[in-house]
């Protein structure tokens, strides 16, 4: 599994960075007016930074289908060059078997299996990107919201991520994060997002002796948390949270994990364990059954 992974990430990149599918995704900005479409989610938190995020939206079972369908056929393909790129190599062998070197201008040819076929991910065009700006509401110098429309589904905070003309650079929550559901029609409140390290780097916060501080972390909505007003008479529920297992690092950066949550999250060691059921969490891949 690691090595397709890895052989992967190239392809995962472009996939990511080029991707425009007919599902619009929309970052509203101060001045749009609210109108929930009822065959779109949307995304709403607070934060103290501007900073850019990626959720990854899961596999649904019929995307999964397709992706098998295509990477089956995408197998056989690569196999048949193989076979000819092979049947070239062994007849240059052949051929400089009686003369000097250097004779040889071709490389042995790698053999495609299924086990290390490289192809990109099923889930490489469900990332979610939430840019610095538009924001949905600003107030003061560390007061921000964001208001982001998505295609419905089940959404995992994969951290805090930016994808640039050189790469990818930030910290993925690849060793343990949350997912929430992102109903139709409505507007899913996930509360504050916060950046515990980036705090204490401006001296907004003081450091716990011994404990290092994590790249990023979901406070779950409370009652005491503002909503804009703009939001009023609007389709607006709190998240409900679940554990989340590990997930490969598909941008080659940082890597961390969410904090421990009460009641939905906690760890033992590096273990990721749902903390309702005291069970391991599915993780991102195991969950579509796919390697």
């Amino acid at each position: 599994m690691r090595v397709r992974v890895i052989l992967a990430i190239g392809l995962l990149l472009a996939a990511v960075q080029f991707a425009d599918r007919a599902e619009a995704r929309e970052q509203l900005n101060q001045n749009d007016a609210v109108n929930v479409d009822p065959q779109k989610s949307y995304i709403f938190f607070r934060t103290r930074e501007r900073l850019a995020l990626q959720f990854l939206r899961e596999v649904t079972p019929e995307e999964h289908a397709q992706w098998v369908a295509a990477r089956a056929v995408a197998l056989v393909a690569a196999q048949r060059r193989y076979e000819r790129a092979a049947m070239q190599y062994r007849g240059e062998v052949e051929y400089c078997s009686d003369r000097p070197p250097p004779c040889m201008r071709l490389e042995r040819p790698t053999p495609v299996t299924d086990e290390n076929f490289a192809f990109t991910p099923a889930e490489a065009d469900n990332f979610v990107a939430v840019s610095q700006g538009p924001q949905f509401t600003r107030a003061g110098e560390d007061e921000y919201t964001y208001l982001v429309a998505v295609p419905p589904g089940t959404y995992i905070l994969y951290g805090q991520v930016v994808i640039g003309g050189n790469g990818a650079a930030g910290v993925c929550l690849c060793m343990g994060s949350v997912r929430f559901e992102a109903r139709a029609g409505q507007i899913m409140d996930l509360g504050e997002i916060r950046y515990p390290a980036t705090d204490i780097q401006r001296r907004r916060s003081q450091a716990v002796p011994g404990v290092r501080p994590a790249a990023v972390e979901i406070v779950p909505y409370a009652a005491s948390m503002p909503r804009p007003e703009r939001l009023n008479n609007r389709p607006v529920v709190p998240a409900e949270f679940r554990a989340s297992g590990k997930m490969p690092n598909y941008f080659g950066i940082l890597i961390d994990r969410h904090p421990a949550m009460p009641g939905v999250l906690r760890y033992q060691r590096d273990r990721v364990i749902d903390d309702r059921t005291g069970n391991d969490p599915v993780s991102l891949i195991d969950a579509a059954g796919r390697r």
